[in-house]
């Protein structure tokens, strides 16, 4: 007969040897099956990032009656973003996330003191958004050479088919193309912060680089002596796109970093239009314009 002790003593070396395989199973249950937090944390990596684009006048500034870089300021701090992207290169930014001494030192574009003091103040970082190849690619297409000459072109076929035949279609083109560019300019000077960053000033810029410059590139750069025109608007635009192309992927990947909060960027307001079109494009990115956020 087994004896009670003999059994006791196998049950006790079945419940050892069967813990090893509870343990297992739970801890396969903890592997397979998500946490709460981990749940939590999937849900809030989905939700979109807030993305409001702040166009800026670069030196107009100086010159504006009421979108003064002190209303910029202002309107910053009222919207407590989580970051500030801005039209700059990561150089320009030290690993504090605050602008160089030397960035600072810019006095072509005075609302970048401003926007680092912003920043300073809400204890948050600055992220570059500008294309890093911009210098190289302008220097391999003598991007601003072309451009000087495009000028001296128009400026020469305005001059010349005024007194000419001035009711023609081009010199009504060319025209218009300078009537678009002075509306810009005036809005600059007398628009409050809310026109500039509207689809007023947006469409004045997008006539700008779309309507007028195609008009021209179809019409004037077919006139015999003038066909370097078109070859230089067709650059012009292909630097823009390209250019933009790649400030919108900067953005879209800062707000990746920034799931369900809030980012400001920070950029000239002839981009704006264009940075608009493109993130709308973009998953995870809801577009705002600053005034509708401090109407919440």
């Amino acid at each position: 007969m087994i004896s009670k002790h003999l059994i006791l003593l196998v049950l006790i070396a079945l419940c050892i040897f069967a813990l090893p395989v509870q343990f297992l199973s739970a801890a396969e249950s903890a592997q397979t099956a998500p946490s709460q937090s981990d749940a939590e944390a999937d849900t809030e990596k989905a939700k979109p990032t807030e993305v409001i684009i702040i166009g800026t006048m670069h030196g107009t500034h100086n010159k504006a009656k009421q979108y003064t870089v002190d209303e910029l300021r202002k309107i910053l701090l009222a919207l407590k973003p989580a970051a500030i992207c801005v039209e700059m290169f990561k150089g320009n930014i030290g690993d504090d996330g605050t602008l160089t001494e030397q960035a600072l030192k810019d006095r072509n574009v005075p609302e970048v003191p401003v926007v680092d003091q912003a920043a300073r103040t809400l204890g948050i970082r600055l992220f570059a958004i500008e294309w890093e190849e911009r210098n190289d690619y302008w220097r391999e297409t003598k991007y601003w050479e072309h451009h000087r000459r495009l000028n001296e072109l128009f400026e020469q076929f305005l001059g010349e088919s005024s007194k000419s035949n001035p009711q023609s279609l081009e010199v009504k083109i060319a025209r218009l193309q300078e009537q678009v560019a002075e509306a810009q300019r005036l809005l600059g000077i007398h628009g409050s912060p809310e026109v500039i960053n509207s689809g007023c000033h947006d469409n004045v810029v997008r006539a700008k680089h779309l309507l007028v410059m195609e008009l021209i590139e179809d019409t004037i750069g077919k006139r015999p002596g003038y066909e370097e025109i078109a070859v230089y608007i067709r650059e012009h635009a292909d630097e823009w796109n390209k250019r933009n192309g790649h400030m919108a992927d900067n953005i879209a990947r800062i707000a990746s970093q920034f799931p369900g909060k809030r980012i400001v960027v920070i950029t000239g307001a002839e981009h704006r239009y264009i940075l608009r079109d493109l993130l709308s494009e973009k998953p995870n990115i809801v577009l705002k314009e600053f005034w509708e956020a401090q109407a919440e």
